[in-house]
């Protein structure tokens, strides 16, 4: 991951590295540790220049995940999977933390997204409602909402795939009384 540094206890160069890590996109506490931790640098020294990036704003937890939260949502994914993933990353939230409602309130109701993210990424397996399921718990959707939207996905195709054959034989039907009246 790049040359090493020069000096890794220097706490001036961890919080440079810092600085060009959180250029690039949000970065949580967590992930700015592990990234110096990799180049190098002494855990004093890392420890020192986070905390420096934290006073300076420069690097937020808070914002990192209202970022992070914004982004999987505009994506498709659902909220116990991005909560999930926040935690991996160090940082707790839940339904109490500052931006979790005005967050909800800019997006549909879970189901409704894991309708909508069913209807642009279809599963493609011959079990449709399983696969749909798997589908949608495996990008952050709890089991329960996952199972009512791939339940009513699956209904919605077979009812779909129902009216075409209907369609289909009233057609074909037509048809071959047409050739025979002929």
């Amino acid at each position: 991951m790049g040359k090493p540094p020069e000096d890794p206890s220097s706490e001036d160069a961890a919080f440079q590295a810092i600085v060009s890590l959180a250029s690039v996109r949000e970065r949580s506490s967590a992930e700015a540790r592990k990234r110096l931790k990799q180049k190098g640098y002494a855990d004093r020294a890392i420890e020192g220049a986070l905390e420096r990036a934290q006073c300076l704003r420069i690097i937020d937890d808070e914002r990192f995940a209202e970022a992070f939260a914004r982004s999987k949502l505009a994506s498709g994914w659902g909220m116990a999977g991005i909560m999930r993933d926040l935690g991996q990353q160090g940082i707790e939230c839940d339904s109490t933390t500052w931006w979790y409602e005005d967050l909800l309130a800019q997006y549909p109701e879970e189901y409704e997204r894991a309708c909508a993210f069913l209807a642009h990424h279809p599963p493609r397996a011959k079990n449709l409602q399983a696969s749909a399921f798997r589908k949608l718990v495996a990008h952050g959707y709890e089991s329960f909402c996952a199972y009512q939207a791939a339940r009513d996905y699956a209904a919605s195709v077979q009812r779909r795939a129902d009216a075409d054959a209907e369609m289909a034989e009233k057609v074909l039907g037509e048809t071959v009384r047409f050739d025979g009246d002929s």
